[in-house]
């Protein structure tokens, strides 16, 4: 199974529902004052399933820029985390726009891929049109790219 997180929070980050949407620098999750080294985001990974030795997936990791429940940084605490766990650098090997105001970034050779979409908030990526690159309808997410297609693509599905 390859996960797909679309405005998530690292795995770990809080003990009940209302930490999770907690907002502020001192916030668990998301907080700018969370110091949480990408070891230890990577240990808490682990540790949903101790003793696992198989392969590792691949992780696409998906946020918005604007997003007023989830803050932006959940994306970095993510990324902290699955990179660890899959021993690869923190900096990305590579870095696109593959539409306006979106940020791709790759790690390793592709094990995670991000996907930072400035003007977004707590909503779905859309790109309404026809085509398979094109998805949802105007006015039902925000009009940046088409995230399933891009997931799709990711997960090696449709060429």
């Amino acid at each position: 199974m390859n996960p797909a997180v679309l405005f998530g929070m690292a795995y770990g980050c809080a003990d009940n529902e209302d930490d999770y949407f907690r907002t502020g620098s001192f916030a668990p999750c998301p907080g700018r004052y969370n110091l949480v080294a990408p070891e230890e985001w990577g240990d808490r990974i682990r540790g949903a399933h101790p003793g696992y030795a198989g392969e590792r997936p691949r992780v696409q990791i998906r946020h918005g820029g604007s997003d007023q429940l989830i803050n932006k940084k959940s994306l970095e605490k993510q990324r902290d985390g699955w990179t660890d766990v899959l021993g690869i650098p923190q900096t990305p090997s590579s870095t696109s726009r593959p539409a306006a105001g979106v940020t791709k970034q790759v790690y390793g050779d592709g094990q995670v891929e991000t996907y930072l979409i400035d003007a977004m908030g707590h909503e779905a990526p859309v790109d309404p049109g026809t085509g398979i690159d094109r998805c949802g309808t105007a006015g039902q997410g925000h009009g940046s790219l088409c995230g399933p297609y891009y997931a799709a693509r990711f997960f090696g599905l449709g060429g």
